[in-house]
């Protein structure tokens, strides 16, 4: 399964079917564990005896913090495995960034939400769409 599929179904399957995704409901839905550290890292997954957590700063801002948490479920959804604490094969790291940026701001949503504001007469620009998925303008 590639990145953008898998990420596809969870929309689909756990998604509301308007912006934003609910990256953390879905995170409970899978039993993945969220917690929220004063921490310097934006954020790291530990898993043990079946068992995983995704960890995310408090300090980071929101857009930031989901797109960490759709990140690193995507390392778990992916399987991808035991990771070593400086980061895993670039390759893992890509297909987590895919992931994310489709699970986040899935194409099917996106594109309803650009016609949705364009109905009402309002030229979508990715400031707007940002606020909308609740993500930065550079992932937009």
């Amino acid at each position: 399964m590639t990145p953008r599929s898998a990420a596809r179904q969870l929309v689909k399957q756990f998604s509301s079917g308007t912006p934003p995704v609910l990256a953390e409901r879905i995170c409970s839905s899978l039993g993945i564990g969220v917690q929220y550290l004063d921490m310097a890292s934006a954020g790291y997954t530990l898993s043990f005896a079946g068992q995983s957590t995704i960890f995310l700063s408090r300090r980071t801002p929101l857009p930031r913090r989901r797109f960490t948490l759709a990140h690193e479920m995507g390392h778990l959804v992916m399987d991808h495995g035991p990771l070593l604490l400086d980061g895993a094969h670039p390759l893992q790291e890509r297909q987590a960034d895919i992931f994310a940026a489709e699970l986040l701001m899935p194409s099917e949503l996106l594109f309803r939400e650009i016609r949705r504001l364009a109905s009402l007469g309002i030229r979508p620009d990715v400031a707007s769409l940002a606020r909308a998925f609740v993500v930065s303008r550079e992932s937009m």
